[in-house]
């Protein structure tokens, strides 16, 4: 949990997120508009850099009317592992970021 000083109380107030009221420190709602890219620091919703990092993008296997992804993510969605990889992934993104 993360505090900061209210500057018209000076009392302690929870930093939340503006958009989606998750607490700071923890994972947006999903297309939260203020989630950050954890591989670039850019806005996630519109952000690439996750299909770059996991190898998803294939521009030669798929085409433009799939965004260049496996058309099953849109069919089925993600399976239980290929979830928790990315979740994975985008955690230790978050975390190198963090530390540096």
């Amino acid at each position: 949990m993360f505090w900061r000083k209210n500057p018209q109380t000076g009392a302690r107030q929870m930093e939340v997120c503006g958009d989606c009221g998750v607490d700071e420190g923890y994972h947006h709602v999903l297309w939260c508009e203020c989630e950050d890219c954890p591989f670039c620091g850019g806005q996630l919703i519109s952000c690439d850099c996750c299909y770059e990092a996991l190898k998803l993008f294939d521009e030669v296997k798929y085409n433009e009317s799939t965004s260049y992804l496996p058309p099953e993510i849109y069919e089925k969605g993600l399976c239980r592992e290929c979830y928790d990889f990315i979740k994975e992934a985008i955690d230790s993104a978050k975390e190198k970021n963090s530390a540096a």
